[in-house]
């Protein structure tokens, strides 16, 4: 009997500790979240005080891009702003396909050329689908022009 009552007082208490543990938790748990939700708003509030400006420095010095032509694609001047957001744009594919970072990208032999090539046929890509339009009459709205981009 002495046996059975020591049982039964055990089983109880692990069940209370248990019981009451979780309950624990879950205050602390929205401690939690709300601290992680403040400081979230914290550093949204601050990201937008202090997103930089885009620029190029090269060796040391700052370059103006309004007007910095970067290549010539078929005579076609592709500027700073342009080239950029394809470079960005390519790395980020490669990062969503194959989980490469721009790190892994300058660790592999070969790695920066094959992200220029890819980048210059985007770059071609987006050259090529107006003159293929007007060569057959098709008309480009914004709608049109973004859509070909996603692509």
């Amino acid at each position: 009997m002495i046996k059975k009552l020591a049982a039964v007082t055990a089983a109880l208490t692990i069940a209370i500790c248990s019981f009451t543990s979780c309950s624990k938790n879950n205050d602390s748990s929205s401690t939690v979240s709300s601290t992680v939700d403040s400081s979230v708003s914290s550093v949204d509030s601050t990201t937008e005080k202090q997103t930089p400006e885009p620029s190029l420095t090269i060796d040391g010095k700052s370059i103006d891009t309004k007007d910095f032509i970067v290549c010539t694609i078929d005579g076609k001047d592709i500027d700073f702003d342009t080239f950029r957001y394809y470079y960005y744009y390519t790395i980020s594919k490669y990062t969503s396909t194959y989980g490469a970072t721009l790190d892994t990208i300058k660790s592999t032999d070969g790695g920066f050329e094959l992200l220029m090539e890819d980048v210059i046929t985007a770059l071609k890509q987006e050259l090529v689908a107006p003159e293929l339009a007007e060569e057959n009459g098709i008309e480009l709205t914004d709608m049109t022009t973004r859509q070909l981009m996603i692509r």
